[in-house]
C-alpha cells in the first residue's frame, strides 16, 4: 500500500507503510500529519497507518520545529533544539 501524507495543506509521497513507520520513529512525521491511500474514504491520522508505533507519543512535538519526539528525547532530531531551553 502506498501512503500519501498531508501536512499544513502540502501533500507528500507516496511512501510505503514501512517508510511511514520509520519517519514517525525519527520525527520526520508527526501525530498531526494526515495520511491517505487508494481506497480510503478520506484522510486519516498518520498514527492509524499501522505497525509498531508504541514508542511514539501522539502530540509530543518539539516546541521549536514541531518534529515528533519520544518521551525521553531531550534534543530534537529535527532541529537540534534542547527541549529544556526556551524557544527564541
Amino acid at each position: 500500500m502506498m501512503i500519501h501524507i498531508s501536512r499544513d495543506g502540502q501533500e507528500f509521497g507516496p511512501y510505503t507503510s514501512e517508510q511511514v513507520q520509520e519517519y514517525l520513529a525519527t520525527g520526520n512525521l508527526v501525530a498531526t500529519d494526515m495520511a491517505w491511500h487508494e481506497g480510503a474514504a478520506d484522510w486519516y491520522p498518520i498514527t492509524e497507518v499501522g505497525g509498531d508505533v508504541s514508542a511514539f507519543v501522539p502530540g509530543l512535538a518539539c516546541p521549536k520545529c514541531g518534529a515528533g519526539m519520544g518521551p525521553d528525547d531531550g534534543i530534537c532530531l529535527g532541529c537540534g533544539h534542547n527541549v529544556d531551553e526556551p524557544v527564541v
